[in-house]
């Protein structure tokens, strides 16, 4: 199941329930993002892809910290 709730307006934005071969991962991309938006995800959805995603987006982004992710840049936005 995927759930995206807006903690504004309080509706949800996403939500669908889907097969259980389809993981985290392969679910993130129907996630909406807007210029603005503050994601927070479990770390199942932790991929440089979609980081990059979302920071093209013009969002920010908080994931669930993953043991064995190595994080080399923390200035993934160009220019910084």
């Amino acid at each position: 199941m995927q759930v995206a709730l807006d903690i504004l307006t309080n509706t949800f934005t996403l939500f669908s329930i889907d097969s259980y071969s389809i993981n985290d991962k392969s679910a993130a991309h129907k996630l909406q993002i807007n210029n603005g938006d503050l994601i927070i995800r479990d770390r199942g959805y932790c991929t440089i892809a979609e980081m990059l995603r979302i920071l093209a987006h013009k969002a920010d982004f908080i994931y669930r910290y993953y043991h064995v992710f190595k994080y080399y840049n923390v200035n993934l936005r160009e220019g910084n």
